[in-house]
């Protein structure tokens, strides 16, 4: 995976579980705060207002974090479907992978309850950023 864009997230003693790194529990969080990071950089938009839903997430954790690290998350979009999009995620800390995640989020209509084709403006950044043409 190529990296498009760039997070960094320092440790919180609020991240740490009693076996002194980071619960699983906050990584989903830090996959958060990345994409939302994506989202405001490369699409110009903010991530509360996208309508978005995460409908898979998978993490393979390779090292732990403690307090005091600093998290680089790496992020690039890998697929583009008709209403979703493939992120793929590389946590790193002081350069060392310590996990690696995916997700996949679809665009919600929230009047009708179902997905709804990417906007075409979205789609065009995604392709120029990344070097891919949709499905």
């Amino acid at each position: 995976m190529a990296a498009t864009h760039v997070t960094s997230i320092p440790v919180r003693f609020q991240d740490i579980d009693t076996m002194g790194h980071v619960n699983n529990s906050e990584y989903p969080n830090f996959l958060a705060e990345a994409r939302a990071g994506y989202y405001e950089e490369v699409l110009e938009y903010d991530l509360r207002a996208a309508d978005t839903v995460v409908v898979h997430m998978t993490i393979d954790y390779s090292a732990e974090i403690t307090r005091g690290d600093v998290v680089d998350i790496e992020v690039a979009v890998t697929d583009l479907g008709t209403s979703s999009l493939t992120m793929e995620y590389t946590l790193r800390v002081d350069g060392d992978i310590v996990s690696t995640a995916e997700t996949v989020q679809v665009i919600y209509d929230n009047e009708s309850g179902s997905s709804r084709p990417i906007p075409t403006d979205w789609r065009q950044r995604i392709e120029a950023n990344e070097g891919i043409s949709s499905a």
